[in-house]
């Protein structure tokens, strides 16, 4: 069974950046976190990778190149 952690069990990790919506119809779900900290490498499920939407890395290049 392959299961993602949820928004509140990435909240307890040091937290780079949190995308958010820029029209009211967009969902901010998305949180960028610092891999490298002894939380992550024991945490479970181990945290090694985060994934994003299409629009939501467009969004992060584009900020960026900015």
């Amino acid at each position: 069974m392959n299961t993602k952690p949820s928004i509140p069990e990435f909240s307890k990790f040091p937290t780079v950046g949190t995308l958010k919506p820029k029209r009211s119809t967009e969902i901010a779900s998305s949180r960028i976190g610092v891999m490298n900290t002894q939380a992550c490498e024991h945490s479970y499920p181990p945290l090694i990778s985060i994934t994003l939407g299409a629009q939501e890395i467009g969004r992060v290049a584009f900020e960026l190149l900015d």
